[in-house]
């Protein structure tokens, strides 16, 4: 899966958080600094592989946003593995 953030004038870092349905989530740590002015467009691409444990369907919820900004972008995939 693949996972990329864009923010047209963001006041912070870009991050994200996934959760991948069968209780296990990934969201590493964004700075949390914010800067007094918006910095210019930014977007950032990350990859993620993930194996089930068990066969069937699951949810997987992906969050990204700017740290800093109220705005936050949802999407949500179902996959089924077996």
């Amino acid at each position: 899966m693949t996972l990329t953030v864009s923010a047209a004038r963001p006041h912070g870092a870009l991050a994200y958080a996934v959760a991948f349905g069968d209780g296990t989530a990934t969201s590493p740590p964004a700075p949390q600094f914010c800067t007094a002015t918006a910095r210019p467009a930014a977007s950032r691409t990350w990859r993620f592989h993930h194996r089930y444990r068990h066969p069937g369907t699951y949810k997987v919820v992906a969050t990204g946003w700017a740290v800093c900004t109220a705005g936050r972008a949802r999407a949500s995939l179902e996959v089924t593995t077996g």
